[in-house]
């Protein structure tokens, strides 16, 4: 796999989403319906976006737009709107579209149909692309796959909490599929979702995933004994860049962290996952499977094993994992050294990591000549993490913030 394929890739769709926008709707309303000609609803709102007319209390769209919704209410869904991929309860996105989200939660009705939230469709015909800012999507439940999302489009999280939500099939959170799909996940946090097969994000046929900054937590893949795989991401077929992320607590009854399909597994078609300054934990069982190649990040306490034994991950150099079932053999690998991870942090509503502790052999040890300008939390990268002198990158997806006071003089 290419990085620069990715970077490029995602920057020129960044650009293509983040043009001039060319009308701003607001909604006025936390109802889940359509709304009237009073209020403007979401559903009412994604409608005159697509359109490009005024739709109930909603003014026109105009091109690409803006939707900003109220702040810190619960929008709950308890009808269908759009069927297409399984039901969903918003339309179908089909356009440039960006939500504000001002904190809000979208939610599905315990007693509504089964139907996630949203489908991002791009054909020949239509150019979805929708982007997401600070939101949370929650009770997603889809008979299919994609239990949040589905989208063969351009998708942007961009601090976006996705919890509780269920797939039949693939992908409790997420569906990107085919190969002109990019999904891009930022500073957000996956958490507690289930699918017969990867319990959050599942990439098939061609399709691009690029996680940044982000925690992948407590997802599980359900189908049961010797079958499901994945429970945090499964690349089926395609390409998953991870950077400064944490993957964590997730579970399968195969594999439970990140499963990228090879030829020598069964059932399998090719996916690449390339993984740097992450840190990959506590998952049950085996922390990473198939065409993984990974760097500057730590491997740690993955229930069985960090890697599959029979299928070790390819090394960059300067990754960090407390057993040797990786065979990590690249430029200062270190491996059957602990850790030192501090207690997992809530950082905030979207994000989680885990901080290193003062014994960390992390600190100070990522490649020199490799060193990124932010860690997951947003801190600055390199940081003198040991007070030695020199500032030099921590392994894994968190800088370790040396916060000792040393005073000369007492009063």
């Amino acid at each position: 796999m290419k990085t620069s394929k990715f970077v490029v890739f995602a920057y020129l769709s960044m650009i293509a989403v983040f043009e001039l926008n060319a009308a701003v709707i607001v909604v006025n309303s936390n109802s889940g319906s359509l709304g009237n000609n009073q209020f403007c609803t979401l559903r009412a709102a994604i409608r005159a976006a697509e359109s490009d007319a005024s739709f109930y209390g909603c003014s026109a769209g105009s091109g690409q737009d803006t939707i900003v919704l109220p702040t810190a209410v619960t929008i709950t869904f308890n009808q269908v709107d759009y069927n297409g991929i399984g039901n969903n309860a918003l339309p179908r996105v089909t356009t440039a579209i960006i939500i504000e989200g001002n904190d809000s939660v979208l939610s599905i009705d315990d007693s509504a149909p089964q139907m996630r939230f949203f489908t991002v469709n791009d054909t020949p015909e239509e150019t979805g692309q929708l982007t997401l800012n600070d939101l949370t999507l929650q009770g997603g439940n889809v008979d299919g796959s994609g239990g949040a999302i589905a989208s063969n489009g351009v998708l942007n999280l961009n601090r976006v909490r996705v919890e509780n939500n269920e797939a039949s099939f693939e992908g409790g959170a997420m569906y990107c599929y085919e190969s002109q799909a990019l999904c891009q996940v930022t500073s957000s946090l996956l958490i507690s979702n289930t699918a017969s097969y990867a319990g959050a994000i599942i990439i098939d046929l061609g399709a691009e995933l690029v996680l940044d900054k982000t925690t992948v937590s407590g997802n599980q893949a359900t189908i049961g004994s010797g079958g499901a795989d994945g429970g945090s991401i499964y690349v089926e077929s395609g390409n998953a860049l991870i950077i400064n992320s944490t993957i964590t607590n997730n579970q399968a009854s195969r594999y439970g962290g990140l499963f990228a399909a090879s030829s020598d597994l069964p059932f399998s078609t090719p996916g690449f996952i390339e993984v740097h300054f992450s840190t990959i934990a506590f998952n049950e069982p085996i922390g990473v499977v198939g065409n993984v190649t990974i760097k500057n990040s730590i491997l740690a306490t993955n229930v069985g094993g960090n890697c599959r034994v029979t299928n070790s991950i390819i090394s960059d150099g300067y990754n960090l994992s407390d057993d040797d079932s990786c065979g990590l053999v690249g430029t200062a690998d270190v491996e059957g050294v602990d850790a030192a991870l501090g207690p997992l942090r809530l950082a905030s509503n979207y994000q989680q990591y885990y901080p290193l502790s003062y014994q960390s052999p992390a600190i100070d040890s990522a490649d020199p000549l490799d060193c990124i300008n932010e860690d997951q939390s947003g801190k600055a990268r390199p940081l003198d993490g040991d007070n030695n002198g020199s500032a030099l990158c921590d392994k894994g997806a968190v800088e370790m913030v040396n916060d000792f006071i040393f005073l000369s003089s007492f009063d």
